[in-house]
C-alpha cells in the first residue's frame, strides 16, 4: 500500500486518538509490532484501490458475530490525507468490526456511516444498527451498544485514575487580581483532558501540558478545581481556595496603574471618561455617550472569570 504521508506529529495524533477510543477497555493499543501472541493488526495506508475496492470506500475488516483474534483490518489513508481524526475514527469502526461490532445509525459513534455532528467516541447507549436508515443488527439484536459490546468481548480497562495536583498558587494563598493557575498531572496510561472550574465554574479544558490558565477574578474568596480525565474516563482532582488581594483602597492606589482609573470595589478599573467610538470601546459593552457628533466617555469595566 501507498505509505501515509501524515507527519510525526500528526501520526502521533492519530495514535493518541486511537487510544483513547480504546481507552475504556481492556486492550493495548501500539504502533509497535507485538513480539508473540495472536493480535488484530490495523494497517493504516494506500487507497481502496490498490487491493480492489472501489473509491471512497474509507476502510474495510472481516466481521463475524465474534472476535476475530487475527484479523487484519484496513483504514485507507488517501481517503483522508492529512487527517488524523478521520483516520483515528476509522481505524476504531474498522478494529471493532473484528471483535464482532455491526454498522450503527446513530451518528456520533465510530460505528455509524453517518456524518456532520462532530467528533466521534463509543457511546454507552443502545441504538438501532444500520448504515443510512435502521435496521435489525446482523447477529439478530434489534440494537447495539458499543461500550456495552467492547466491555463484555474485550474487558473493563484499567481503573486507576490521574494524579493532580495544584502547584500554584498554594491553598490558602493570598494572590492579585491577575493571577496564573498551574498544575502537575500524571498518568499511569494515557492523559486526556484537563478542566480547569473556579466556583463550580468550568473555564477551561487542556488537552496538551502545560496545564496552565491566566485568569482575573473579582476581590473575594474563590474556590480553584482541576479535574483531570485519563484515557479509560476515570478522574483525578485536586482543590485550593484563595483570597483575592484588594489593588486598592483610595483612588491614588491607581494613578501608577493608567489614566482614567478609578478604585472600585478595591480594584482599579477603567473610569468615566475614557475616549470610545462606539459601544464596542467602552469597558462594560454598556453605553458610548456623545457629544455633538464627537468621541464620547466609557464606563468602567465589569470583571469576571475568563
Amino acid at each position: 500500500l501507498t505509505p501515509n504521508m501524515l507527519s510525526d506529529a500528526e501520526w502521533d495524533e492519530l495514535v493518541r486518538c486511537v487510544k483513547i477510543q480504546f481507552g475504556r477497555f481492556r486492550i493495548v493499543v501500539t504502533d509497535q509490532e507485538p513480539a508473540a501472541g495472536d493480535y488484530v493488526e490495523a494497517a493504516i495506508a494506500g487507497t481502496p484501490d490498490e487491493i480492489g475496492f472501489g473509491p471512497g470506500v474509507g476502510g474495510v475488516a472481516p466481521f463475524t458475530c465474534d472476535i476475530i483474534e487475527t484479523a487484519v483490518v484496513y483504514t485507507f489513508a488517501g481517503v483522508y490525507p492529512g487527517n488524523p481524526r478521520g483516520q483515528c475514527e476509522t481505524t476504531a469502526q474498522e478494529v471493532a468490526h473484528a471483535f464482532g461490532l455491526d454498522h450503527e445509525f446513530y451518528c456520533t459513534d465510530p460505528m455509524t456511516y453517518l456524518d456532520g455532528c462532530g467528533d466521534k467516541w463509543f457511546q454507552d447507549v443502545a441504538v438501532p444498527c444500520g448504515e443510512y436508515s435502521a435496521r435489525t443488527c446482523l447477529c439478530g439484536a434489534a440494537t447495539q451498544n458499543s461500550v456495552v459490546l467492547l466491555r463484555d468481548r474485550l474487558g473493563v480497562g484499567e481503573l486507576e485514575p490521574p494524579v493532580v495536583t495544584i502547584t500554584s498558587p498554594a491553598d490558602g494563598a493570598t494572590v492579585p487580581h491577575e493571577f496564573t493557575i498551574e498544575v502537575d498531572v500524571s498518568d499511569n496510561y494515557l492523559l486526556y483532558y484537563v478542566e480547569f472550574w473556579i466556583d463550580g465554574q468550568l473555564v477551561r479544558t487542556v488537552e496538551q501540558p502545560p496545564f496552565t490558565m491566566n485568569t482575573a477574578a473579582p476581590v473575594a474568596n474563590h474556590t480553584l478545581e482541576v479535574r483531570a480525565y485519563d484515557a479509560a474516563f476515570n478522574m483525578g482532582a485536586d482543590s485550593a481556595t484563595v483570597t483575592i488581594m484588594p489593588e486598592c483602597s483610595v483612588p491614588a492606589d491607581c494613578a501608577a496603574r493608567g489614566e482614567n482609573l478609578v478604585c472600585t470595589d478595591s480594584l482599579c478599573v477603567g473610569g468615566l471618561g475614557a475616549v470610545c467610538v462606539n459601544q464596542a470601546d467602552c469597558d462594560t459593552d454598556l453605553f458610548c455617550a456623545q457629544e455633538n457628533g464627537e468621541n464620547g466617555f466609557g464606563g468602567a469595566r465589569l470583571l469576571q472569570f475568563g
